[in-house]
């Protein structure tokens, strides 16, 4: 916000409108950051200096007669909650009757909907916003930190990008209501970008207390289905209409910690560490 007041005194506030949006994506992405680790005060405090920014934005937009800004300000409003009822929706929504285009005001009002239905689960394939809270933020944090993950040769890119691949674990339990995964995050990397599946992942079975642990769930799964499942008589997938969440995580961890209280480790095969990037070796080297 003092950002936002100091650019109210320039003479160039017409031109800082869409910079301001952009500061304003930012803010939903650290938003939904800080609800994932249940600091909701603070989370609070910046939606509401959030939509102060859109406002502020909204206002220049209205005095320089610019529709398509206003559109965004609305837009980039609905981005700071998770709620369709929330005050920012109700405010995108006031705004953009105020759009005198009409061809703008209703590609706004649109675009407000399909996020409305985003909350509600609905996928399209434009939606660049979905799963704000896991996979995008941590791209973000990466980035961030000047990992590009673009590069394929680049070895901690690819670790990283493993890890992303791995915060859900949807393709490891259906297959069997039995099995569960534990993971141990490794490394400063890992720390950093606070990335728990960055690490060690152990595939178990609750019923006959196997397990196998590797740097990937798939290499995991894969060795711990060959060993144990293919010839496993209480195999038993989970039902069709099964969804993993966090929630569901927090309540299976609960579940199995006397478990993991007594596991004593992998039953099957350890599978080899995924080579650590060169430049991370020579540093290890060094110590």
């Amino acid at each position: 916000m003092r950002l936002a007041n100091y650019a109210a005194g320039t003479p160039y506030r017409a031109a800082l409108s869409l910079a301001l949006l952009r500061i304003n994506r930012a803010i939903a992405i650290f938003i939904a950051r800080l609800e994932h680790e249940g600091f909701l005060e603070a989370a609070a405090a910046y939606k509401a200096s959030g939509l102060q920014i859109c406002k502020f934005a909204a206002d220049l937009a209205t005095v320089s007669a610019q529709d398509d800004v206003l559109a965004q300000s609305a837009l980039a409003a609905t981005l700071l909650t998770r709620d369709s009822k929330d005050e920012c929706f109700h405010w995108a929504s006031a705004l953009v009757e105020t759009i005198r285009d009409e061809e703008t005001r209703h590609w706004a009002r649109e675009r407000i909907r399909r996020q409305e239905q985003r909350l509600q689960g609905v996928v399209y394939s434009d939606n660049v916003h979905q799963d704000v809270t896991g996979e995008r933020i941590y791209q973000n944090m990466a980035a961030a930190i000047g990992i590009n993950l673009a590069d394929p040769d680049d070895q901690l890119a690819q670790m990283v990008l493993t890890a992303i691949s791995d915060l859900n674990p949807s393709r490891v339990l259906r297959e069997c209501e039995h099995a569960f995964v534990t993971v141990r995050p490794m490394g400063l990397v890992a720390t950093w970008l606070r990335l728990p599946t960055m690490g060690q992942k152990a595939v178990h079975c609750e019923l006959h207390k196997y397990s196998v642990v590797g740097d990937t769930l798939d290499g995991a799964y894969r060795s711990f289905k060959n060993s144990y499942c293919e010839s496993c008589p209480d195999r038993s997938p989970r039902a069709q209409d099964w969804q993993y969440s966090p929630e569901w995580q927090e309540a299976e961890n609960e579940r199995h910690k006397e478990y993991m209280e007594n596991w004593r480790g992998p039953t099957g095969p350890r599978l080899p560490p995924v080579p650590l990037p060169p430049d991370i070796q020579q540093q290890m080297t060094k110590k």
